[in-house]
């Protein structure tokens, strides 16, 4: 699946591997679903049922909902690129089954810096959006191998309990385990669970994600289960993205043809190779997102400094980029373009931008998280459970919600108040950008004041040995200040600057993403 670890808002993360971990599983099975003395049954709780409790935003970087689970509430993360529940807690839960299969995924690139958890899979009565459901399967690991040390860990903040998948259910290995162990249980998640035992509910969920200028929790947005916004109900109206691929690991998620990416008003739609075929994978668990590397440079330089996957960029770079799906063009606020990362050794605040380059994918693949997410009002479609299905499997359909001129006109006011946040949050400093006011300022005066043929030669010419003997001055502090530069960067190769929030989730007792393997037909 594909889980994203740590936001860059916390972290300059600077290997793949070990961050942003991607399950693709070594082997597919088709997984049906079994039922017996472990059958599930789901309940309306509620008359608010479909409405989730607790959705919250946590920093612009984890979007999370309540969960009850044998009695005991979790905050979990809402994840689109993954099919599975589990949990991490001490709490022996108590009635809850322990089904003694066990659940184990590894995730890493390769063998050097591969990580592994490992527990069993139970069963419980759970609670979620308004609704009860028995004999819930999820995970619960007891163990994880990290190597080296590695600040793998931050999937989970303090405070976080654990992840809900909102995947399709093809790529889950609870259901696969239970299924090879030949346990008599359902192995869906939640949501399908729900969907599956009230045939006559849309089995549909929508997303509408809030943004978060601070380093807080704020409200995580809407999220609704069989219904939509009713500000937003034309997105029923929206052209129809069916999921699916040629390529069957693509088939697992929420992927889904995507037609362009603009940027400055240029219209790209091959990838590097010259792949015309685009698709985009829909995960609310990635934060930023991953791009072909040739959409990375044009959008933010090719000569930009490289951190990692990700480019360093001035932070007050205004970034004009759109998608476009189903012939809709879909802004992108230039606020989720690019993000504070980190705090120089001088206390100023490092930007990069949040499109980063994303590397041994199929060709064409676009890895789109919350940056692109927080644009759009999504709704998933599982179409299951229903015998009038009108299309032929999971769909998507999706509501552009962002206004590129008010965006455009906003951005510089939202930037300074988000980079005076990082600044205060993290040690650093930020002096607000006054460009703006200077260029009006300017142009008042240049209206209101007028040339008069009697001026003062001699004073204009004055004046102008003053500027020359200035710009001479300047030239040289400049040639000076580039030959100190030079010498540091022969000297120390390392970069000035600490990128922030690791030490926010130093001791997290366990972390948890799945395979991530170079992609193989």
């Amino acid at each position: 699946m594909y889980r994203r670890l740590l936001s860059l808002s916390f972290f300059a993360c600077s290997v793949l591997s070990s961050v942003f971990a991607v399950h693709i599983p070594v082997r597919r099975e088709s997984v049906s679903i079994r039922d017996g003395s472990h059958s599930f049954a789901v309940t309306k709780t509620s008359k608010s049922a479909g409405n989730l409790t607790g959705f919250l935003n946590v920093g612009d970087y984890r979007y999370i909902g309540n969960i009850t689970i044998a009695g005991e509430s979790f905050e979990v993360i809402l994840d689109t690129g993954s099919p599975d529940l589990w949990i991490v807690t001490d709490s022996a839960l108590s009635g809850s089954t322990n089904t003694s299969v066990a659940a184990q995924l590894n995730y890493g690139t390769d063998s050097t810096d591969s990580s592994s958890i490992m527990g069993s899979i139970f069963l419980a009565d759970v609670d979620f959006g308004g609704f009860s459901i028995s004999n819930q399967a999820y995970s619960k690991p007891t163990r994880v191998d990290v190597p080296n040390n590695t600040v793998s860990s931050g999937l989970l903040a303090p405070g976080m309990g654990g992840l809900i998948g909102l995947s399709p259910s093809e790529g889950s290995t609870i259901a696969a385990n239970l299924q090879q162990a030949n346990y008599n249980a359902s192995g869906y998640n939640p949501l399908q669970n729900i969907f599956h035992s009230n045939p006559s509910m849309p089995a549909q969920f929508t997303i509408l994600m809030s943004r978060n200028e601070g380093e807080g929790d704020t409200s995580g947005g809407v999220f609704t289960i069989s219904d939509v916004v009713e500000e937003y109900a034309s997105i029923q109206d929206t052209p129809v993205l069916l999921v699916g691929s040629k390529n069957p690991v693509l088939a697992q998620h929420w992927s889904v043809h995507m037609e362009a990416i603009i940027i400055n008003g240029q219209w790209y739609n091959t990838s590097s190779s010259g792949a015309a075929n685009l698709t985009a994978i829909l995960d609310t668990g990635t934060p930023t997102a991953y791009i072909d590397p040739r959409f990375v440079d044009i959008m933010y330089g090719a000569n930009a400094e490289k951190e990692g996957d990700f480019s360093i960029v001035p932070c007050s770079a205004q970034i004009n980029v759109s998608l476009v799906f189903g012939g809709t063009v879909f802004p992108i606020d230039p606020i989720d373009a690019t993000e504070p990362a980190g705090i120089a050794d001088n206390g100023s605040v490092i930007c990069e931008g949040a499109f980063a380059r994303l590397e041994g994918f199929p060709d064409g693949t676009l890895l789109l998280g919350d940056t692109f997410l927080r644009n759009a009002y999504t709704l998933y479609n599982l179409n299951v459970g229903t015998a009038n299905a009108v299309h032929d499997g999971p769909y998507v359909q999706m509501l552009n919600i962002t206004n590129a001129a008010t965006a455009a006109s906003n951005f510089a006011q939202l930037n300074n108040q988000r980079l005076k946040n990082f600044a205060e949050a993290y040690g650093g400093s930020y002096v607000g950008s006054d460009d703006d006011s200077d260029v009006a300022a300017g142009s008042l005066s240049s209206q209101g004041t007028s040339s008069s043929s009697g001026n003062d030669y001699s004073a204009l010419m004055r004046n102008s040995y003053i500027m020359i003997g200035l710009m001479s001055t300047a030239i040289l502090l400049l040639l000076a200040i580039a030959i100190l530069l030079v010498r540091r960067a022969r000297e120390s190769p390392k970069r000035a600057y600490r990128p922030v929030g690791a030490e926010k989730f130093d001791n997290v007792p366990l972390q948890y993403e799945s395979y991530n393997a170079t992609y193989k037909d």
